[in-house]
């Protein structure tokens, strides 16, 4: 009976080319750590040939790598970009259109001011 660890040598090429045609080239490596990973902290409940197993592990993240990816592309397009801080002299525009807004506001007739 050979180890988890050499099971997972053994296989590693094909778990590669796998990985590969399911997610691209960039990604595979790290979805055949993390295939890798969960393995050997959740090995097999029954004794013996680990292939399977292991392609159904390959097989679980990539989908769930997918998923994630296609929730990033959807949700960044609609997030809120970040604005530039503004520069002192945009500050200080501001400032002046508030107090202007406030003055005008305050001229305005008791009864009026009220319901404004």
């Amino acid at each position: 009976m050979r180890s988890l660890e050499t099971e997972l040598a053994l296989h590693a090429a094909a778990l590669r080319a796998m990985a590969r045609a399911l997610v691209g080239a960039q990604d595979a490596e790290d979805l055949v750590q993390e295939t890798a990973l969960q393995a050997l902290r959740r090995p097999p409940a029954r004794p013996g040939p680990v292939s399977g197993w292991l392609i159904s592990i390959l097989h679980h993240f990539a989908g769930k790598q997918r998923r994630s990816w296609h929730r990033r592309q959807w949700h960044e397009p609609r997030a809120p970009q970040r604005q530039a801080p503004l520069s002192p002299d945009r500050i200080a525009e501001h400032r002046d259109t508030v107090a202007r807004l406030h003055a005008a506001f305050m001229a305005v007739a008791e009864p009026f001011r009220g319901t404004l």
